[in-house]
């Protein structure tokens, strides 16, 4: 992929970050293991206990869950995210390919009214973190990355924030 190119020339960086959850994946589900204030966070991480849930559910499953353990801050003066509203901004579900570029859209409208500045976003084609179908996005404006895992779409995120930031440098 030409972003895993331009990641190593400007960082020097050869291997990529997914490798890391094969080792540390049942170490970071553990540091979970704690009582969430609000009830669609004690049900995800219920759920992250389970033994039947796949490597991409526990991986997304965790990224929902760190806006409970990191929690969001004030956006603007009047306005600070829910918990859950943060949970949703950080992956947006859709039902089909075409509602992607419309819930981005949608979302960077809302960052827009904010003036926040529009950011990389992960898009999953499925309802929930519970029924993934094995389609992840990874959205920046108009670039759009098709990846085949949880783990890849981080990878790719954390890769075109860093590289984004420093064209904006």
């Amino acid at each position: 992929m030409r972003i895993d190119i331009d990641f190593h020339l400007l960082y020097g960086i050869n291997d990529e970050g997914i490798k890391m959850w094969d080792t540390s994946l049942s170490d970071i589900i553990q540091c979970f293991n704690i009582i969430h204030k609000d009830e669609h966070s004690e049900k995800m991480a219920k759920y992250l206990r389970s033994a039947d849930i796949s490597e991409d559910s526990q991986i997304s499953t965790l990224l929902l869950l760190l806006n409970s353990i990191l929690r969001p801050t004030k956006v603007k003066k009047d306005f600070k995210p829910t918990i859950l509203f943060a949970q949703e901004d950080t992956i947006i579900f859709v039902e089909s390919d075409s509602d992607s570029r419309s819930k981005v859209d949608a979302v960077y409208s809302v960052y827009e009214t904010w003036s926040a500045p529009s950011i990389v976003k992960l898009v999953f084609l499925a309802p929930n973190t519970l029924t993934l179908s094995g389609r992840y996005y990874v959205v920046y404006k108009h670039l759009i990355y098709q990846v085949d895992s949880v783990a890849r779409a981080i990878d790719v995120l954390v890769k075109m924030t860093h590289l984004g930031w420093s064209f904006h440098e």
